[in-house]
């Protein structure tokens, strides 16, 4: 079987995560991984899934934009690649917070550091106006530092570029960032 990476995004509505789980399950496709979230009124979703070899990807995708597309819903469909090398390279996953008023270029900044020290940003959530900050921005990037990363001056170049755009910053061990959270 191989495996695919469907993504669909649009306006939300309900039935969408159900729509495209059938026309799936209708091809005889496993879904092995999901992701889905709402950004503001915006639908967006990541499937990877595998396929029996004698279906053709076309037909799933023909289907889908047949379903999805009367509803506003764009469908990219293509072969999941096999993992990059740099995936395998030994990190630490850490949790990076950053909170303070609405910029342009604060996520700019903070990732253009990441990015510089070879980080992967495996999670990132960014809200703005939220219930418990409404008048702030909120960032909770969760990241993967390289072992041979010189973790103090990761931190003090992303502190400082957090405070030079107005954020208070925090980075900590995502086995700490997990046990303050659950006190």
């Amino acid at each position: 079987m191989q495996k695919f990476a469907l993504s669909v995004l649009g306006q939300d509505r309900p039935g969408i995560v159900a729509k495209v789980a059938e026309i799936l399950a209708d091809f005889g496709c496993n879904i092995e991984d999901l992701s889905q979230t709402i950004l503001q009124w915006e639908f967006a979703a990541i499937y990877i899934f595998s396929k029996p070899d004698q279906v053709d990807p076309e037909d799933i995708l023909h289907t889908l934009e047949q379903a999805l597309n009367p509803w506003g819903l764009t469908v990219i469909l293509k072969p999941a690649d096999k993992p990059n090398k740099w995936i395998d390279e030994p990190a630490d996953p850490f949790v990076v917070t950053a909170i303070g008023q609405d910029k342009v270029g604060q996520i700019a900044k903070l990732t253009g550091i990441m990015r510089d020290f070879g980080c992967n940003i495996t999670g990132l959530k960014a809200i703005n106006h939220s219930q418990t900050f409404p008048d702030k921005m909120v960032m909770v990037f969760e990241i993967a530092v390289p072992l041979s990363t010189n973790f103090k001056q990761l931190r003090d170049e992303l502190e400082q570029a957090a405070h030079s755009v107005g954020l208070k910053f925090t980075i900590q061990h995502r086995d700490i960032f997990e046990n303050i959270h659950r006190i």
